[in-house]
């Protein structure tokens, strides 16, 4: 939480705001990078229906990101422990976020 380009803040805030006394549910995704191939034919095909104000907002979000090093691969233990810390981190940076 709050390592991405996604303005992570935000959306919880407005969640706040849309959703008073919810809960709200937290998925921690340990992986590198999403990269999209938006100048190759192929990756349109799942989105011929897309309109190009939404291909140009997600533009627009893509822009003020940077690129990252995907994270090392790990072994299965080292993996566990990442994941346990990550989502350690993640809980403090939304207790702080709430607070």
């Amino acid at each position: 939480m709050g390592e991405g380009n996604v303005d992570i803040s935000g959306w919880v805030k407005r969640y706040l705001e849309l959703c008073p006394g919810k809960a709200l549910s937290m998925e921690i995704i340990v992986t590198g990078q999403r990269k999209f191939q938006v100048f190759e034919q192929k990756f349109w095909e799942a989105y011929r229906n897309t309109p190009a104000w939404e291909f140009s907002r997600f533009l627009s979000l893509a822009e003020k990101g940077s690129p990252q090093q995907d994270p090392p691969k790990l072994e299965k233990d080292g993996a566990a422990i990442k994941e346990r810390r990550d989502l350690e981190l993640s809980i403090e940076f939304t207790k702080k976020l709430l607070a």
